[in-house]
């Protein structure tokens, strides 16, 4: 590092701030308050001073001027020009014209209403002429053409006819569900003795399983035919 040595002292007096130029000091011109009271005691004491003058003015003798004694002559009156007459008007007369056009325009009101009315009448008797000569052609009898239709070939039926059940209500309900009983009790009684012929006779055909959906449309038809032979039987009771 670069040594820099420090300055010398220096053994002059320390420097002190510039002295302040100021200007010297004017004297100003002073006011009293006695002055002030003595100017309005001056301006009160001139105002009364000049009122005394006047009143002694006015109380001074004042001789009156010498009387003259000359006839007075009269003085003739001015005499007026004759009163010229001037037209004058009545507010009746003015409302007489207002009445009178107010009149006039109610006349032309009522001419145009009656016209237009008159108007209407003609064109409604007109317009129902129109309708009664349109109502009597469309009520005028027209015969109308023969219509030609195509032939209806009917085919006979291929099926059956509707044969009518009479409701299972009361005895014939009981003996419905009595002969449903005897049915089901002889079918179960006899389906033993069938499967053990099948056996017997065919072993391998008793081995094989049956479709379900031939068994149950074999049961069905069964069915249908012991409700016919059972409505059959009823209608005979």
């Amino acid at each position: 590092m670069e040594h820099k040595a420090q300055p010398l002292p220096s053994n002059s007096p320390d420097c002190l701030s510039p002295r302040d130029n100021y200007s010297l000091t004017r004297p100003k011109p002073f006011t009293l308050r006695t002055d002030l009271r003595g100017e309005k005691y001056q301006h009160t004491f001139r105002e009364r001073l000049r009122e005394l003058s006047e009143r002694e003015k006015e109380n001074q003798f004042r001789a009156q001027p010498v009387p003259s004694f000359e006839p007075e002559i009269p003085k003739k009156p001015v005499v007026p020009p004759p009163t010229k007459p001037v037209e004058f008007f009545f507010l009746t007369d003015i409302r007489s014209e207002e009445r009178k056009i107010f009149d006039e325009q109610r006349k032309l009101r009522e001419m145009l209403i009656n016209t237009l009315k008159e108007q209407k009448q003609r064109e409604e008797m007109v317009r129902q002429k129109e309708e009664i000569r349109r109502l009597r052609s469309e009520l005028v009898h027209r015969a109308q053409p023969i219509r030609r239709f195509t032939p209806i070939h009917i085919h006979p039926s291929n099926k059956r006819l509707t044969r009518a059940v009479s409701p299972l209500i009361g005895g014939k309900r009981r003996k419905y569900m009595q002969i449903l009983e005897e049915s089901f009790q002889l079918n179960e009684l006899q389906d033993p003795v069938t499967v053990t012929n099948t056996n017997l006779q065919d072993p391998a055909a008793a081995t094989d399983t049956q479709d379900p959906i031939d068994v149950i449309s074999s049961e069905m038809q069964k069915l249908i035919t012991f409700d016919t032979s059972i409505t059959d039987m009823i209608n005979k009771y």
